[in-house]
């Protein structure tokens, strides 16, 4: 958008410290479109790196707003996130880490 200024919110988050992000006990997947207004790249990567186990994913060819843009290709990465951290058959354990520290992945294809 031409002229617009984010708001200084924006400029400064996330602003958790390393071991705030240290004590996260559960499978995290931080999702970044590749064309986000709002959030940082380099914010959405400092998460995945300083959550332990957590994956970065990053959505191509979309902005801020992918589950409107590109529906299937936002609910397909978080489809593939719960499939691979959930437990199989319905069993329940909240802090399952099947598919823990899996790394960068990119889902869809640059046009």
């Amino acid at each position: 958008m031409r002229g617009y200024r984010p708001p200084p919110i924006m400029e400064t988050q996330p602003n958790y410290t390393a071991p705030d992000l240290a004590r996260i006990a559960v499978p995290v997947a931080i999702v970044q479109s590749e064309h986000d207004e709002f959030i940082k790249r380099e914010h959405a990567e400092y998460l995945a790196a300083t959550i332990p186990g957590a994956r970065f994913v990053e959505l191509r060819d979309v902005s801020h707003f992918a589950p409107l843009q590109r529906p299937r290709l936002f609910n397909s990465a978080i489809l593939a996130f719960a499939a691979d951290v959930l437990p199989p058959n319905g069993s329940h354990n909240r802090c399952g880490r099947a598919g823990a520290n899996r790394g960068t992945e990119q889902i869809g294809v640059s046009t």
